[in-house]
């Protein structure tokens, strides 16, 4: 099993190593900085190439982790060489984009696969299983939040919107599309954000704060931010009519499920990093299997950050069009 990764940054360095956890897998690095592709190559045992037909030309697949505005450029070569794709998300910066890739995909009759890890967290997988259970009833109130601090990249290409669209497009999109997967179509969108240290703070930058009306009734508050000076932090809150669905990884270590009349509290150990889980569907996608993750459930979570981006640039509430709430 020949795996290309794509990239050296941070994320690239976290696929890598659970990649080279799979038995079997031949990594094979590319970067456009080739003594960072050799650096990463070392440390598990692959080998860098000097360039991305070389890199294409030797994998049966491959993991793309670039600049988000990058992402539709290096995908596309990787599909016309008739390879299937494990893409960082947001999958692209732009619905358009995203179709292009989508079409191409089926034409060539290779994957592509958005690299939407939250799917893989025990956490988030076990709170989707338990509402879908009946566990809190009728879902009716959510509240997400993922934060940390604020990366940077290389040439510090986090900090352009342009570029990276932010915490909504880079960080917010993760619950976007765990909050779909979970609840359901969404109908509309109201968002606001501010830039730290910006002239006019009041752009989509560094916080967002998102209200989101599902077409099922059920209402979700995110909070995304890279201005949490403890560091990465991810929580969650589902309750509905018989109870109340809670997870903190700072506070506790798992799940806890809170009935309406008797309180119990559950624990769940997350046994998998979340990266493997990743890394192991992949692996499996370059056999032969179905991915887990569809294209089309990514770009719904593109079009939900769009929608949350126009929100925050306008400051009006969104209708979400019917063909792009879900999938």
């Amino acid at each position: 099993m020949r795996i290309g990764i794509w990239g050296t940054g941070g994320i690239a360095r976290a696929h890598t190593r659970h990649f080279a956890r799979l038995d079997g897998a031949e990594l094979v690095m590319y970067d456009l900085a080739p003594a960072r592709a050799e650096a990463m190559a070392a440390t598990v045992g692959g080998r860098a190439v000097a360039t991305a037909e070389e890199l294409l030309a030797a994998v049966d697949g491959v993991v793309i982790a670039v600049p988000t505005d990058a992402h539709y450029a290096c995908a596309r070569q990787a599909l016309e060489a008739g390879k299937h794709v494990l893409l960082e998300k947001p999958i692209t910066r732009s619905l358009e984009q995203a179709d292009e890739l989508i079409a191409l995909a089926q034409a060539k009759g290779v994957h592509l696969v958005p690299a939407h890890v939250s799917r893989f967290f025990p956490e988030f997988v076990a709170a989707r299983d338990r509402v879908n259970k009946g566990a809190v009833g009728t879902p009716a109130a959510i509240r997400v939040y993922r934060g940390g601090k604020a990366p940077q990249g290389t040439e510090g290409w986090f900090q352009n919107l342009a570029r990276s669209g932010g915490v909504i497009l880079d960080l917010a999109v993760h619950d976007f599309d765990w909050l779909l997967w979970t609840f359901g179509p969404v109908e509309r969108i109201y968002c606001r954000s501010v830039r730290m240290g910006a002239e006019a703070r009041d752009v989509p930058g560094d916080y967002a704060l998102a209200t989101i009306t599902f077409q099922n009734g059920a209402v979700a508050h995110l909070e995304s931010c890279w201005m949490d000076p403890l560091g990465f932090n991810i929580a969650f809150e589902v309750a509905g009519s018989e109870g109340l669905i809670s997870f903190d990884a700072r506070a506790v270590a798992g799940l806890r499920i809170t009935g309406a009349v008797q309180a119990s509290g559950t624990n769940r150990d997350a046994s998998d990093d979340p990266f493997y889980g990743q890394a192991k569907m992949f692996g499996a996608v370059l056999q032969g299997a179905a991915p887990t993750v569809s294209a089309q459930e990514g770009r719904a979570a593109l079009a939900l950050a769009l929608a949350a981006e126009e929100s925050a640039n306008t400051h009006r509430v969104i209708v979400m069009d019917p063909a792009t709430a879900s999938v």
